[in-house]
C-alpha cells in the first residue's frame, strides 16, 4: 500500500472477504439533513460604496464518498 497523504481516502474491508469492493459498503456517521445550520451576515456603507458579507454553514451531515466502483 502506498503512502496516504491528507485528504487521501482509506478505505477498510468491513466483512472480512479479503478484498474490498462494493460489498464493504459501511454508512458513517451523521445525518442526512444536518441538525445544526448558522448563517452570518452584515453589511455597510462608506463613501457612497455599499459592501455586505454572509457566511453560512451547517454541521453533523453525513455526505456518503464511497459511490459504486469495483476493484
Amino acid at each position: 500500500m502506498s503512502s496516504l497523504f491528507v485528504g487521501d481516502y482509506k478505505y477498510l474491508d468491513y466483512n472480512s472477504d479479503g478484498t474490498i469492493n462494493v460489498l464493504d459498503k459501511y454508512p458513517g456517521k451523521g445525518l442526512t439533513y444536518p441538525p445544526i445550520v448558522y448563517s452570518f451576515s452584515g453589511g455597510f456603507t462608506w463613501k457612497g460604496f455599499d459592501f455586505n458579507f454572509m457566511f453560512a454553514g451547517n454541521q453533523g451531515k453525513y455526505v456518503q464518498y464511497n459511490q459504486a466502483w469495483e476493484n
